[in-house]
């Protein structure tokens, strides 16, 4: 079976990869080991942010950003239908609710269905830059303004993307990025982090991270532990050094799918010429989508759907009939499946994929 993505780690990589994890067994220094506190200036460099937090998923980081709200009960934050479930749990474990707004044609948050389900509830707003795609950045910071509501940005499923001169993880009060190994910056093993401009937010991050504890040993926010490994951090802080040449990798090979078959399905693009996507994956669209994953299994090969069913579908979320606004999305999430092209598949396999679909799709 071929994979939908390979986790698997070799060649100079896995050599540079060794060695510093041989210094990390030596040292001991497996929790809040020097290369944590790296990373944080790595990425708060990168995102152009005063102020970055690690910790130990992107769950977590999503988690840690809407808690800095201190929202009460009856609270409201809206969100997109579509997204990985995280998005939404994050609200409700921080005792709000969550408010379902439309996705567009290219799956990210609609700002008109956005002001269309603001009231005096809404407390925050979460876009997420979809698969790779930034959202309609401009348009967000205008109704975060005009209703003097907060953005928060789930950036985890785009690093390296960009939205004029706004990189991923820059944008909002704060954000929340995953560096889960299925992201285009990734560890071994769950690891997030949260993105602020507010040093106030910035302290009580740190606090939160260690369990509710200050620097003087002192609970001062009850909370759980969210600290990120050193191990994590050692293998993204090397990562970092190869994930703009991935994204590169990864769009030669997108623009070699979308070519060949392009006739056959409907692939989900940024039309904008000021969008530069950093393809976390690639997302295609055809009526007989789930004819197409049964078909291409028995050929083995594994397509994925970046997600189904909505958020705001799922068997909680349904049960509770939390505010939504969700017909575009409930459209575009039964046609919509993933196609493996990542940046390490090589150019027989990728072909493989492309002449294997491409047959499935004539005979349909």
């Amino acid at each position: 079976m071929m994979r939908f993505k390979n986790l698997s780690i070799s060649g100079n990589l896995k050599k540079i990869i060794f060695s510093k994890l041989d210094n990390l067994f030596q040292s001991g220094a497996f929790i809040n080991g020097p290369q944590i506190n790296i990373l944080e200036k790595n990425i708060s460099k990168i995102t152009k942010r005063k102020y970055a937090v690690a910790v130990g998923s992107g769950t977590a980081a999503l988690i840690l950003a809407v808690r800095l709200l201190n929202l009460k009960k009856g609270d409201e934050i809206i969100l997109p239908c579509m997204s990985w479930i995280s998005t939404a749990n994050a609200v409700v474990l921080n005792g709000a609710k969550p408010v379902f707004a439309d996705i567009q044609n290219d799956l990210n948050i609609c700002t008109k269905s956005v002001e269309k389900l603001i009231s005096k509830n809404v407390k925050a707003i979460i876009y997420v830059n979809f698969a790779g795609k930034m959202c309609d950045i401009d348009n967000l910071n205008k109704l975060s303004k005009k209703y003097k509501i907060p953005l928060i940005e789930d950036g985890s499923q785009s690093f390296g993307a960009k939205y004029k001169k706004i990189i991923n993880g820059q944008n909002g009060l704060i954000s929340a990025i995953s560096l889960n190994p299925m992201k285009i910056l990734g560890g071994i093993g769950e690891s997030g982090i949260v993105l602020t401009n507010n040093k106030n937010y910035y302290n009580r991050l740190k606090i939160y991270r260690y369990s509710g504890m200050d620097r003087y040993g002192k609970c001062v926010y009850p909370s759980e532990n969210f600290k990120i490994d050193t191990l994590q951090a050692i293998v993204i802080n090397e990562n970092l050094n190869h994930y703009k040449a991935n994204i590169l990798k990864r769009i030669k090979n997108a623009n070699l799918v979308k070519s060949k078959l392009k006739n056959y399905l409907k692939f989900i693009d940024s039309k904008e010429k000021y969008k530069f996507d950093s393809y976390y994956v690639l997302i295609a669209m055809h009526p007989k989508r789930n004819l197409i994953i049964k078909e291409a299994k028995k050929k083995g090969i594994e397509l994925k759907i970046h997600h189904y069913p909505l958020m705001s579908e799922m068997p909680f979320y349904k049960k509770n009939n939390f505010r939504k606004d969700i017909k575009n999305g409930y459209l575009i999430s039964k046609k919509i499946f993933s196609i493996p092209f990542y940046e390490d598949l090589n150019n027989k396999n990728l072909l493989y994929v492309i002449e294997t679909l491409k047959s499935i799709l004539i005979k349909l």
